[in-house]
């Protein structure tokens, strides 16, 4: 039976520090955004900018809460993506109000009244409820001649807030998955290594649970000058100055006269020996 990665559950209380720090740095990407969405031309272009965003703020919330925090906790990273998903939903809703509201000259994009407007409807959660009231009733935008209001924009508006909530909490589900060793306190340190493309993924792993001498000897014969413009797989390897191994297998399959390749993952952090690990990373 395979052996693989299971975070431990834990998290650092520094993770709440850097979730204060998550905020203030997507402050300014939700003004950007909600400037860049309000002069936006093309409807088909707003739902790449509302994706582009949404990302954004997801692995900034990975990056520095997750993988600086140390949060090896499902729960915890999920509440954590959450929480900032709905902060950055609300500022970017602020800082449009803001700049739709109280200007009417593109030019006055920086003036003080514009930022004293975002920071009043910040403070004052009601007062934005009342302003997207009278967006839902009057309309902000059209699209193809029709002017957006009612239901239909308040569908724009849910499947906005639902990619920026969906993204905000994939981002650090992918990170806590990611092995982190417990006796020395770090995440673990990555190295990718070309193989030959896997056929018999049993035979692979029996290789590597039952000793390294097979898969040495294979290793010595590969062409990494050829390997790398035709079926072969990726193998990545994750290490920590503890002596601690996981191994994720990718075979990667060319798409004929297309250029690329597109990928299998066939385990994902499976524990491996230290002895293979070191024959492997010598490549």
């Amino acid at each position: 039976m395979l052996n693989k990665y299971s975070p431990s559950g834990k998290y650092s209380t520094t993770s709440f520090a850097y979730l204060f720090l998550v905020i203030v740095i997507i402050a300014p990407i939700c003004a950007i955004y909600a400037i860049i969405s309000l002069y936006n031309p093309s409807a088909y272009l707003g739902v790449l900018i509302a994706g582009f965003f949404s990302a954004s703020v997801g692995m900034i919330i990975a990056f520095f809460v997750i993988k600086m925090g140390k949060v090896r906790n499902q729960k915890m990273a999920i509440l954590f993506g959450l929480f900032g998903g709905l902060i950055a939903f609300y500022m970017q809703w602020a800082a449009w109000l803001g700049v739709a509201l109280y200007y009417s000259n593109i030019n006055a994009i920086v003036e003080l009244e514009n930022l004293k407007g975002a920071i009043f409807l910040l403070s004052h959660p009601l007062e934005m409820l009342k302003d997207m009231s009278m967006l839902y009733t009057e309309g902000s935008w059209h699209f193809e001649g029709s002017q957006m209001k009612g239901l239909p924009l308040l569908g724009i508006w849910i499947v906005e807030g639902l990619m920026i909530l969906g993204f905000s909490i994939y981002f650090p589900l992918q990170e806590i998955k990611k092995p982190f060793s417990e006796r020395g306190n770090e995440w673990f340190k990555e190295k990718q290594v070309l193989f030959n493309y896997i056929t018999d993924k049993t035979e692979f792993i029996t290789d590597l649970q039952t000793g390294a001498s097979k898969l040495i000897e294979g290793m010595s014969k590969l062409n990494l000058a050829s390997i790398n413009s035709k079926n072969h797989s990726m193998l990545h390897i994750f290490y920590s100055q503890q002596g601690e191994y996981y191994l994720t297998i990718v075979n990667k399959r060319t798409h004929g006269k297309e250029k690329g390749f597109s990928n299998q993952i066939l385990e994902k952090y499976i524990e491996l020996d230290p002895t293979v690990a070191s024959a492997l990373m010598r490549r």
